[in-house]
């Protein structure tokens, strides 16, 4: 095996993937695929190389000489391989279809062996941030071109700013299982209580660890909180039936907080094994007023994505009612 051989191979374009994997922060996937339809109505799959800050920025990782780019810049590539342009115009098309808390992801082209001038300029009047030291193609030698080599370097990491606003949602959309986390005796003093059943046990261990009030009480200051009406009436059954006093006060206290809207299902799913019609009116309500859905179930917002359905959700652990089932002595 050859040097030449490793630089005509994939790896240095995997090695560049890791590097930023591991550089942006809160990287959310690597190689995630999200799908969109383009201007004529067909539906196209686009793999994203990096999602980070936690979903709001998508990285396109470019491996290439930059002398290559260039060429292929300006005289098209005449091996049919897609040019930077067609995959600027799939990325912008596809951030703008798959919104994170209803924002388009920031599309940022990171070019690990530079980036030609004129290149950089027409993908930022794409609205496309661009990555990695910028090279006047005349400043590159006959030699490095000749070679054909798209060796890595370092990348050269620089920081992308991200909209703050992105992050702060003004109003939040509750489902069922973040009510009743809220009021539960486990987040609210009891979770060194001892119990039978051993799934309050391990919440009450996760709560000692993680708690949820403070996280949710944090989540909710100074913002508007909405709840579909079924949700609402579900709540109320499930404390009035398995509630203890202190739970059905705190239940009332957190309904006075909530303005109450009409079911707005989601229709782009149908039910199957979690995906239960329940869920699709909470999370479709949320999506139609565009307001963030908080819930512990995490199952449904999984088995959503696998079917191309993507919600803007905060999630946090389950917590159960307690009270009831409180032991009176404390361990």
């Amino acid at each position: 095996m050859k040097k030449e051989h490793l630089l005509c191979s994939n790896l240095h374009f995997y090695k560049a993937v890791l590097q930023e994997a591991v550089n942006w922060p809160e990287c959310e996937a690597v190689f995630e695929t999200f799908l969109y339809k383009t201007s004529d109505n067909c539906q196209k799959r686009l793999t994203v190389d990096v999602v980070s800050h936690k979903g709001h920025q998508w990285i396109k990782v470019i491996a290439r000489n930059p002398i290559a780019l260039h060429q292929i810049y300006k005289e098209g590539d005449t091996f049919g391989r897609r040019s930077i342009m067609d995959q600027a115009t799939s990325y912008i098309e596809a951030a703008g279809q798959n919104l994170y808390l209803y924002n388009p992801p920031k599309v940022v082209f990171s070019f690990v062996n530079g980036v030609p001038e004129e290149m950089k300029a027409f993908l930022e009047r794409f609205g496309i941030l661009v990555e990695g030291k910028v090279i006047s193609v005349e400043d590159v030698s006959i030699s490095d071109s000749s070679t054909g080599s798209d060796c890595s370097g370092d990348v050269n990491f620089t920081s992308v700013p991200v909209h703050d606003q992105q992050d702060n949602p003004s109003r939040y959309n509750l489902c069922v299982t973040t009510m009743i986390a809220y009021v539960s005796s486990l987040t609210n003093g009891g979770c060194n209580k001892e119990f039978n059943e051993p799934l309050l046990n391990q919440q009450a261990e996760w709560e000692r660890a993680r708690p949820v009030k403070p996280f949710l009480d944090n989540l909710f200051s100074g913002k508007d909180l909405l709840c579909c009406a079924t949700a609402v009436e579900d709540f109320k059954s499930i404390v009035n039936i398995v509630g203890g006093e202190e739970e059905k006060g705190r239940a009332a206290e957190l309904l006075s907080r909530i303005t109450v809207v009409p079911d707005l299902p989601f229709t782009g799913l149908r039910p199957t094994g979690k995906i239960k019609e329940r869920s699709l009116l909470i999370f479709g309500t949320g999506h139609a007023h565009k307001a963030v859905t908080v819930t512990a179930n995490k199952g449904f917002v999984q088995a959503a994505k696998q079917k191309g359905a993507r919600f803007a959700v905060v999630i946090h652990e389950s917590r159960a009612l307690s009270e009831c089932k409180e032991h009176q002595q404390c361990s």
